[in-house]
């Protein structure tokens, strides 16, 4: 297999040889290269390079002509594939942890929310009139007749 650097229509970058493979953005390429990926000409939608095979520049599915032979560009990111999938890695670990602290932030602010306690103030002072008056009533019988204000759970 001739290790391949491809220029897809639809924006991505797809580097392959025999020590790996690496398909991302032009964008996540410029930085995990450090420098963009050469920019096709006018009108030309895709770009093909087989290392010392070819090289097919095209308008849609038209081969409309061909790059240097051999392509030094391409060349290049062929022999940095380690590096960018390196990089590629990096980035997304840096994603999955920071997912992570994410996730464990959302948790333990709905446990500390979950554990809130609330008083029997707070909740009595949102009560209408009438079930606050009921209430205090019910109270005030319980402990008359010496029982717990509160029920057993």
């Amino acid at each position: 297999m001739a290790s391949q650097v491809h220029q897809h229509p639809d924006g991505t970058i797809r580097v392959r040889t025999q020590a790996g493979a690496y398909a991302d953005s032009l964008e996540n390429f410029a930085g995990d290269y450090g420098a963009p990926f050469p920019a096709l000409d006018a009108g030309l939608t895709e770009r093909i390079y087989d290392q010392g095979v070819r090289h097919a520049v095209l308008n849609g599915h038209d081969v409309v002509g061909g790059g240097p032979m051999p392509w030094p560009e391409g060349d290049a990111i062929i022999a940095s594939v380690g590096r960018l999938i390196a990089a590629q890695e990096a980035r997304f670990a840096g994603v999955a942890m920071a997912k992570a602290a994410e996730t464990a932030a959302t948790r333990a602010a709905q446990t500390a929310q979950v554990r809130a306690t609330v008083s029997i103030d707070d909740i009595f002072a949102v009560l209408p009139a009438d079930m606050q008056t009921r209430l205090r009533a019910r109270i005030a019988a319980r402990l008359a007749g010496g029982a717990s204000a509160t029920r057993a759970r």
